[in-house]
């Protein structure tokens, strides 16, 4: 028989929405066109596509060109965009569960070429994202169990029978189909339906199982159906086009430009007229800033978190890694930086998810002299003022983008210190963004400090899931714990939340232990506005977490 699923609503913890309305003043200069919106962003990897993007902002810089079938809303609850999903449970006679998913798009929507949009355009992010070959970073085919996945992937699962085919996706026709998965997943909608929709006619030339280039070949060149057209990026700065035939409606903006600017400077770019829109890291200093400049802003928790990683491919030693734990004091630099505008966190997930472990205590701790302790433990022994083993000195590269304006610089400062007098030797390398990034998915660089984003679920196989460790995976640490994997697996089949909350304190706690993460802190998240070019009364006022002014871009004016 079929049962309804109830969809849980996940509370959203320390989101709190501002919108100042606030008397415009000439901010300067005006560089772009009157129907031109500047967003100022960081730096891109140049990967800009759905399947294959390595960073969040070169997402940021393709996420108008595509539709999902349904996006989050203020409350970290799943709603319908392009289309609706709906699972029902069937119960079998001998005890075991499936999950049916119907997945249905909108009619009259097509793409920016005016190819109709149907639900094979679906089914086919579903074949890239499941293909044997597919080395993003995506983890479709490892988080959902649909029936015949993992035949389709392994084909020596056959019997060398080559399967073309996953026999749980079904077309029932041009705008519906079904996705039969074995058990429960408690975001296997989330899973199915927040996929952009891409063009199969233009992803799919040349795409046969076991061959993904024809798609790579567009990853500078996005189309899909959403409110704006790719125009391209040069200079450091992305375009993107009104698209005339969005099925919500067109947009008032024309263009939309997304330029690189250095974190520091955003405020004043704000304020000197020079772009619309940004994100600057909130702090009580920028706040003062803004209400002096009368600029208006939004302010709420940001569904990721700052981390300081070590790898244990590169720093194998447990106790090695230990130590190096034992040297990170957080508290004070996290407070100098954010005031109060950020929290020193314990467990590495966002707090803004209702599965945070509120009570988890400090697991590592300062401790110089324990540190100490566990280099020795390791091998290592003081010799003429240096730590040493096997005649080699304990030295340590980490790397860290924009280190003067980093909230983490005085965590790394204090460790160099410490080490320094133990006779070790931390290598700080202050790098840039895209650089660091090449270094930590090539396994380069021993340490890295870096931030997770967009954080929605409790789903961590991505980035602790021991088959995620290869090229092009999340598990840059490297840890590889068969026992933490279960963890994560039961905790995604979990529905009834506070046994799901023990599993991930649980899986977290394993985590902690293999020290190779380091949760550093949870900050408020800012958008700031140009309140001379950007209408603020079409400005989303339920601005959240996980709601804010892209979700009705199209609604957006500029003067």
């Amino acid at each position: 028989m079929k049962k309804n699923i109830k969809k849980r609503a996940f509370k959203i913890i320390f989101a709190l929405t501002m919108i100042l309305s606030m008397t415009a003043c000439s901010r300067g200069k005006e560089n772009v066109g009157s129907n031109t919106l500047v967003i100022g962003t960081s730096k891109f990897n140049g990967i800009f596509s759905p399947f294959f993007y390595q960073t969040a902002y070169d997402a940021q810089a393709f996420e108008l060109i595509f539709v999902n079938v349904c996006e989050l809303n203020e409350d970290n609850e799943l709603m319908d965009k392009a289309g609706h999903i709906n699972a029902e449970l069937i119960e079998h006679e001998d005890g075991s569960v499936q999950t049916e998913y119907t997945i249905t798009l909108k009619e009259n929507m097509r793409f920016s070429d005016g190819e109709a949009v149907t639900v094979d355009d679906l089914i086919f992010s579903y074949y890239v994202l499941a293909d044997p070959t597919y080395d993003g970073t995506d983890t479709f085919a490892s988080s959902i169990d649909i029936v015949g996945l993992e035949e389709y992937v392994n084909d020596d699962l056959t019997d060398g029978v080559d399967v073309e085919t996953i026999s749980g996706i079904t077309r029932v026709d041009d705008l519906t189909c079904k996705v039969l998965v074995d058990g429960i997943n408690v975001i296997g909608d989330r899973i199915l339906a927040q996929l952009p929709i891409v063009p199969e006619h233009y992803y799919g030339e040349g795409f046969t199982k076991g061959n993904l280039d024809g798609v790579k070949a567009k990853n500078d060149s996005p189309m899909g159906s959403g409110p704006f057209t790719w125009v391209g990026y040069e200079n450091n700065i992305v375009t993107v086009k009104r698209n005339e035939d969005y099925f919500l409606g067109a947009p008032k903006i024309e263009y939309v430009k997304y330029q690189v600017i250095d974190e520091e400077q955003k405020v004043d770019a704000i304020i000197n007229g020079d772009i619309d829109i940004t994100d600057p890291a909130a702090s009580v200093e920028t706040v003062k800033e803004l209400t002096d400049a009368d600029i208006p802003y939004s302010l709420m928790g940001y569904p990721g978190y700052g981390y300081i990683a070590v790898s244990a491919k590169r720093v194998p030693d447990l106790k090695v890694r230990e130590g190096l734990m034992h040297l990170m004091t957080r508290s004070q630099a996290i407070k100098t930086y954010y005031g109060e505008m950020a929290q020193v966190i314990e467990r590495p997930m966002t707090p803004t998810l209702t599965e945070y472990p509120e009570d988890a205590k400090e697991y590592w701790g300062y401790d110089p002299a324990k540190a100490l302790e566990c280099f020795k433990e390791a091998g290592y022994e003081q010799i003429n003022g240096k730590l040493m083993k096997g005649g080699k000195q304990l030295v340590v590269e980490v790397g860290i983008g924009e280190a003067s304006a980093h909230p983490s610089t005085p965590i790394l400062t204090q460790m160099a210190n410490d080490l320094k007098a133990m006779g070790g030797q931390l290598i700080i390398s202050d790098m840039d963004f895209s650089l660091l990034n090449n270094r930590v998915q090539n396994d380069d660089i021993d340490m890295w400090v870096m931030a997770w984003g967009n954080s929605t679920n409790p789903d961590m196989t991505q980035i602790y899931g021991s088959e995620y460790v290869k090229a092009g995976g999340s598990n840059r640490t490297w840890i590889q714990d068969k026992e933490l994997d279960e963890i994560m697996e039961e905790i995604m089949q979990t529905l009834d939340l506070e046994e799901r909350r023990l599993l991930v304190a649980e899986a977290l706690d394993k985590v902690m232990s293999w020290a190779t993460m380091m949760p550093v802190y949870q900050r408020n998240e800012m958008i700031i506005y140009n309140p001379d070019r950007v209408n603020m009364d079409t400005v989303p006022q339920n601005t959240s977490t996980y709601y804010n002014y892209v979700n009705e871009i199209e609604k957006l004016e500029v003067y």
